[in-house]
């Protein structure tokens, strides 16, 4: 990463950033909104997943870098940024003007599903510096009510700290090699469960 670009990342990974909170990607060639966060200025504006973004600033987006439009979105708090949005079902682009915030990633969430609100529920959005904290203290409580089953929801999770995806593993993994890295055919370092293990004889599924 360019020294730029290090900073942004670190910024993501500590939970909080200025901009307008919302997750984009390239999809068919074209930017896209993939989900805009909860309570977030994108999600108050309007935008909504599967949102194509046809200009920033009426900047063209075509072919330009995910990196480099997150760069324009992002900007300095209370400023505004006009995105020119095509939305699916519709044949005109429409302007969306929104206010750019600090945005604090809340990186774990959880519930009770079911009439009998007895099958967990966990959304892990990110691996970042406050994730297992979180995490630690959501399957506690899920624990309490001694569900049938789990569900993690790790969907639009673009990843985050190699060790925190380790310690939320090892909720499950008592034992074992969880990780182990590979370089040109050559095994490295290798990362182990971390021996606790609470939620290992709880059904789950992972989205």
């Amino acid at each position: 990463l360019s020294p730029e670009e290090a900073k942004e990342f670190h910024k993501d990974l500590a939970g909080s950033f200025t901009g307008i909170g919302a997750e984009i990607g390239i999809k068919q060639d074209r930017l896209t909104i993939i989900a805009p966060l909860d309570d977030s200025p994108a999600q108050k504006a309007g935008l909504r997943a599967g949102d194509k973004i046809f200009a920033i600033d009426k900047l063209d987006t075509a072919g330009m870098a995910l990196d480099y439009a997150v760069s324009k979105i992002r900007g300095p708090k209370n400023t505004e940024v006009v995105l020119t949005v095509l939305r699916k079902g519709e044949f005109e682009p429409q302007e969306i003007k929104i206010k750019r915030m600090e945005i604090k990633i809340q990186s774990v969430k959880w519930e009770l599903l079911g009439p009998a609100k007895n099958i967990g529920y966990i959304k892990l959005s990110q691996f970042n510096e406050d994730t297992e904290k979180n995490f630690n203290i959501a399957a506690n409580n899920i624990l309490k009510y001694q569900p049938k089953g789990l569900i993690l929801d790790l969907r639009n999770n673009p990843g985050g700290f190699l060790d925190t995806a380790v310690a939320i593993a090892s909720f499950w993994l008592e034992q074992g090699v969880i990780v182990k890295e590979r370089i040109k055919d050559q095994d490295g370092a290798s990362y182990q469960a971390r021996g606790r293990a609470p939620l290992s004889n709880l059904k789950t599924i992972v989205l």
